[in-house]
C-alpha cells in the first residue's frame, strides 16, 4: 500500500455479506464530527462567531474542541479490527507493515496540505503552521502500531504512562512550543498518540462484551471515569485542546465515548435510522479534502464581505451549502460505490 486509493466498496448499505460489517453508530459519530468540522472550520475566520464556538487558544474547552478527539479515539475503535483482518489474512507482519504504511501516508499528505496552507496564508506571528490534524492522527496511529497486538490491559497500561510522561514532559520543556504550534506539533503527538491507545483498549472491552446493554454500560462507565478524573485533575493540570493535556484528553476521551453510547444505542436498534449521517461517516478522508476545497474559495478571495466580516444569515448560509454538499457528495460516494482508503 503506497498511498490513498478510489475502490469501490462491496454491497450495498447495510450489506452484512460484506468482508467487514459497518458499525452503524461508529459511522454515525464519524459523520457528525465530519460536519461538525466543516462548519467549524468555516466559523473560524468569521468575526461574529462567539469565541465558544471556537478552539481555544490556550487554557479552556470550547464545542470545537471535541472535533479531532472524536476522530482519534473512532479511530481507535476501527483499528484494531482493521488489523486483526489483515493478520488472519496475511499474518502478522503484513497487517503491522499495513498500519505502519497507512499512519506515514497520513503524516505525508498531512505534511503537504499544511505546506500549502502556508505558502497560501501564511500562519499568524507566533504561530507555527507545520503539522496539522492528519499529522497527528498519523503519528498517533504510528505509536499505537507498537503496541496493537498487546492485550487490552497493556495498552490501557501503556496510554496511562504515555499521558503521564506527556504531561511532565509538556510541564517541564515543552509547554511554549506545544502551544504555539498548530495542531500540538511533533511533541504533542504523544498524548494524541496516548488517547488512541486508550480507545484502541476500550474498544476491545466493547467488542468483547456478550450483549448490547453490556457495551453500551461499558462506555458509558468509562466514560464518565474519564472525565471524572479529568475534572479531579484540572486545578493542577489545566484543560486545553492548545496544551494536549492529559486532562484534555481524558475530557474528550469520556465525552466520545458517552456520544458514541447514545448512537450504538439507538442505530443498533434501528441500524438504517440517519442513513445520510452514516454515509457522511463511511467516507471521512475523502470529505476531509473535500471541505478544504469548499472552504478555499471563501477564505483566500481577500473578499471580507464573503467571510470574515460576512453578517450572520450569509455565513449560515455558506455553512448550509457546504454542509449540504458534503452530505451529496457522501451519497454519491455511496451509489458508485466508491470509497478513498488508505
Amino acid at each position: 500500500m503506497t498511498g490513498p486509493r478510489l475502490r469501490r466498496h462491496p454491497g450495498p448499505v447495510g450489506d452484512r455479506s460484506r468482508t467487514h460489517a459497518r458499525v452503524p453508530g461508529i459511522d454515525g459519530l464519524r459523520g457528525l464530527a465530519v460536519l461538525t468540522m466543516a462548519a467549524g472550520n468555516l466559523g473560524l475566520g468569521v468575526a461574529w462567531v462567539p469565541d465558544w464556538l471556537k478552539h481555544t487558544p490556550d487554557v479552556g474547552f470550547t464545542i470545537a474542541d471535541l472535533v479531532a478527539p472524536m476522530f482519534v479515539v473512532l479511530s481507535g475503535f476501527t483499528i484494531g479490527p482493521a488489523v486483526q483482518r489483515r493478520r488472519e489474512a496475511d499474518g502478522v507482519r503484513a497487517a503491522l507493515s499495513w498500519l505502519a504504511v497507512r499512519s506515514l501516508a497520513l503524516i505525508g499528505i498531512g505534511a503537504v496540505i499544511t505546506a500549502g496552507q502556508w505558502l497560501l496564508e501564511p500562519a499568524p506571528p507566533g504561530t507555527d503552521l507545520t503539522w496539522g490534524v492528519l499529522q497527528a492522527i498519523g503519528g498517533a496511529s504510528l505509536v499505537t502500531c507498537t503496541v496493537i497486538l498487546a492485550r487490552p490491559w497493556v495498552r490501557a497500561v501503556v496510554g496511562v504512562v504515555l499521558l503521564a510522561g506527556y504531561q511532565w514532559l509538556l510541564d517541564a520543556f515543552w509547554l511554549d512550543t506545544v502551544v504555539h504550534t498548530v495542531q500540538n506539533g511533533l511533541p504533542g503527538t504523544l498524548a494524541w498518540a496516548a488517547l488512541m491507545v486508550l480507545a484502541t483498549a476500550v474498544a476491545d472491552g466493547w467488542r468483547a462484551a456478550p450483549s448490547a446493554l453490556r457495551r453500551t454500560g461499558l462506555v458509558v462507565a468509562v466514560g464518565l471515569a474519564s472525565i471524572a478524573v479529568a475534572l479531579a485533575l484540572a486545578p493542577q493540570e489545566p484543560i486545553g485542546k492548545a496544551r494536549a493535556s492529559a486532562t484534555y484528553m481524558l475530557l474528550t476521551l469520556g465525552l466520545t465515548l458517552l456520544l458514541l453510547a447514545i448512537f450504538t444505542a439507538a442505530l443498533d436498534a434501528r441500524p438504517q435510522a440517519l442513513l445520510w449521517l452514516q454515509r457522511v461517516g463511511r467516507h471521512p478522508l475523502a470529505l476531509y479534502f473535500a471541505h478544504l476545497l469548499l472552504l478555499a474559495p471563501l477564505s483566500l478571495s481577500g473578499d471580507d464581505a464573503l467571510y470574515a466580516a460576512a453578517p450572520p444569515s450569509l455565513t449560515l448560509l455558506e455553512a448550509g451549502a457546504m454542509t449540504a454538499a458534503l452530505i451529496a457528495l457522501a451519497g454519491l460516494f455511496d451509489r458508485r460505490g466508491w470509497a478513498l482508503r488508505l
